[in-house]
């Protein structure tokens, strides 16, 4: 097979015809793009090696506070203290004798 002669300065998704074939050009290659020649699929080659891992990414922005849940149900009431028992208090001033004051309990009696 002779060798190809293609154009020196293509542009992107020009055609060129050599022989039974056309060839386009991406923008880096030459892509055979049809051809009258019978071809077959040659066996897949061996996958290669896995790359390294990148760079772990910044961390992302804080999600917004959500709501304030319902309030909880109120407790049992507690148990009512014990009853203190203080002292007793003085005795009050006695009273004035009802003979002092010049009246006996019979002359409030017959009053009546």
């Amino acid at each position: 097979m002779p060798a190809i002669d293609f154009p020196n300065s293509p542009s992107v998704n020009q055609t060129h015809t050599v022989g039974n074939r056309i060839w386009k050009w991406n923008g880096a290659t030459w892509d055979v793009l049809r051809s009258s020649v019978s071809f077959s699929t040659g066996a897949t080659g061996a996958v290669g090696n896995t790359g390294a891992t990148g760079a772990v990414g910044n961390t992302g922005v804080t999600g917004a506070v959500g709501n304030t849940g319902a309030t909880g149900l109120t407790g049992a009431t507690g148990l009512t203290g014990v009853t203190g028992a203080g002292p007793t208090g003085a005795t009050g001033p006695t009273g004035a004798d009802a003979d002092a004051l010049g009246i006996t309990i019979m002359t409030i009696m017959q009053a009546h």
